[in-house]
């Protein structure tokens, strides 16, 4: 069986079983993603992220392309993208013999997947209910990455990694908004006429002119915003259940947190200078799980980290590292919480 609780957005998108079920799905494949759903619940918004993505491509019918050259053609867009093209067969021939169209949309997929992913600067239009032309602009930091963005209004924007963020190419005239999936620090440019939203999971945060940083990965179990200088409002989106609906407004030096699993809010005062320390390349783990060590982990250097227990016993982790490589990390992690630990190209495995 797959460990599919292991598995990225772009993992999903070249899965054939979960391909499948996002085009044609049968009662057998329906539960079986509503079992794993509920034991993951965590993985719930990256599942439902790459299924919109594969049921936003069109399909066209056409004559399907032979095995051989469906394995080339993926592994060319690979190369051109900078990943590993060393890839496993990816129609398995009993099963696809009879569902060719099935294998087609897979490759339309994971090509969609590279370019989708991959991307630095993504321009979209929409319109409004003027009829008139909205273009949006995408961004997009892979693991191991920082990136660094200025918006039309002045803000400065720095990206974590693997952070995605999307907003208007022009603001307009009464509101700047944004969307964060991810974490980034802002330093938003003052305009008391046009209030400064982000939308980032869970999170609503309103201010006018602010540095502060949020983080609001989608498998976090916590969700904060802190505050570096000026005034900033928290408050639920829209989505959120069983939330007060009353704001919260933070000031220099405080932070609130979300718990997801809890349905918890907790706001503290924490030092100024623990605030978005990853900007200068710091990786904090503050009493991390398991988990939590992976994930952070993965994002930082874009590798992928397998979980391999049971665990007999409860670990958190705590420690900071500036400018490590990965190897003097798994040291420290390793020697702190006796975990063992080996590296397999750019696949991390960690048992108790």
């Amino acid at each position: 069986m797959k460990k599919y609780e292991h598995y990225r957005v772009e993992d999903f998108l070249q899965d054939e079983l979960f391909v499948q079920w996002c085009y044609s799905a049968t009662p057998e494949l329906t539960e079986f993603w509503q079992v794993w759903c509920k034991q993951y619940p965590e993985k719930v918004t990256v599942l439902q992220s790459a299924k919109e993505i594969i049921q936003s491509v069109e399909y066209k019918e056409q004559e399907s392309a032979s095995e051989e050259t469906c394995q080339r053609i993926l592994e060319g867009v690979l190369q051109g993208s900078g990943r590993d093209t060393k890839i496993s067969k990816i129609i398995q021939p009993q099963y696809w013999q009879s569902s060719w169209k099935v294998a087609s949309i897979l490759l339309i997929m994971a090509a969609s997947a590279v370019f989708y992913l991959g991307r630095q600067d993504v321009q979209e239009k929409e319109s409004n209910s003027t009829g008139l032309a909205i273009s949006y602009v995408e961004k997009y930091c892979p693991a191991g990455k920082k990136m660094n963005v200025v918006l039309e209004d002045g803000t400065k924007v720095k990206l974590n990694a693997d952070t995605y963020l999307r907003y208007k190419e022009n603001f307009g005239d009464s509101l700047r908004e944004v969307e964060l999936i991810g974490e980034a620090f802002f330093e938003v440019a003052k305009d008391p006429e046009r209030p400064f939203v982000i939308r980032s999971q869970q999170l609503q945060t309103t201010v006018l002119g602010t540095s502060f940083n949020v983080q609001a990965y989608p498998d976090s179990k916590v969700l904060d915003v802190a505050v570096v200088e000026g005034l900033v409002q928290v408050s639920s989106t829209e989505s959120t259940k069983g939330l007060d609906s009353n704001a919260f407004f933070l000031t220099k030096g405080e932070k609130l947190s979300y718990h997801t699993n809890e349905a918890l809010w907790k706001k503290d005062i924490v030092p100024i200078a623990s605030i978005g320390r990853w900007r200068n390349w710091e990786l904090v783990f503050e009493q991390e799980d398991i988990i939590g060590i992976a994930r952070k982990l993965e994002r930082w250097y874009g590798v992928k980290v397998i979980v391999e227990g049971p665990f007999s016993r409860t670990i958190s982790f705590s420690g900071t590292y500036i400018n490590n490589n990965l190897y003097a990390v798994l040291e420290g992690i390793a020697y702190a919480t006796k975990l063992r630990y080996s590296v397999q190209g750019d696949t991390v495995y960690i048992k108790p």
